[in-house]
């Protein structure tokens, strides 16, 4: 992640700050480098490895998070992905709109879906760093008309520009294309919870700060009717 000098200059001492989503700590690897012009490396710290990661915690109140990790053979219940029993998935074909059901009450925890949980009162997430992450080139996630809750399966970003859309059994195509045949709506919805304004932040892959999906995190997507089925098909960022 490229930071940012707030003051001072790198000879003497300088404030570098930046800001991100980060998943757990074995998805993610920690140390600073500083590069001239020509990025060229000058400095690292430390000189080689990595330093700790930070202990990431829930949000107060609800959030909307996903598994990067290779869990899907494993049948995990709630409790063993989340550290809680009360986790909720959304099914998009329950009624008009949608509904929320207990995430035991159907299919195992898996990659690639999104889920709802408040934070208890340990706050953090297993480590599920013994799962390993997802190997596939290409992670498929089926996804039906209206909205959908789904999540990056794999433990880096991916940009929402780089995902493909099947419907049955034609070609895959473009996102943005997709988008254009009226296939999807172009965006996704992040929620940033109590903590920092109980609101929803919309990011398409077109703007001006093309939408990424961070491991994680769940994020809504909109789907239009359609007669034949609708695939994601997520590719594996490089690391």
């Amino acid at each position: 992640y490229p930071m940012h000098l707030d003051s001072g200059v790198i000879s003497s001492g300088g404030q570098y700050t930046t800001t991100t989503r980060l998943g757990p700590v074995f998805s993610h690897r920690f140390y600073f480098v500083a590069e001239d012009l020509s990025q060229n490396q000058v400095w690292r710290y430390p000189s080689s490895g990595d330093l700790p990661g930070p202990v990431v915690e829930l949000l107060n109140g609800r959030n909307v998070l996903g598994i990067a990790a290779g869990i899907n053979a494993y049948a995990l219940d709630a409790a063993e992905a989340f550290n809680d029993k009360i986790v909720y998935r959304w099914i998009p074909d329950s009624g008009p709109n949608g509904s929320f059901k207990l995430a035991d009450s159907g299919a195992p925890i898996s990659s690639g879906e999104g889920y709802v949980l408040k934070r208890s009162d340990g706050g953090q997430l297993p480590d599920c760093s013994l799962y390993g992450e997802i190997t596939d080139s290409v992670y498929e996630i089926q996804v039906k008309q209206g909205w959908n809750l789904i999540s990056n399966p794999y433990g880096g970003n991916v940009s929402l520009a780089d995902i493909r859309v099947r419907k049955g059994s034609e070609a895959e195509v473009p996102w943005l294309e997709a988008a254009e045949r009226g296939l999807i709506v172009d965006g996704l919805y992040a929620y940033v919870g109590t903590d920092w304004g109980n609101t929803n932040e919309f990011s398409n892959a077109g703007g001006s700060s093309p939408a990424v999906l961070v491991p994680w995190i769940g994020y809504w997507i909109y789907v239009n009717p359609s007669e034949q089925a609708i695939s994601l098909l997520i590719p594996k960022p490089l690391q």
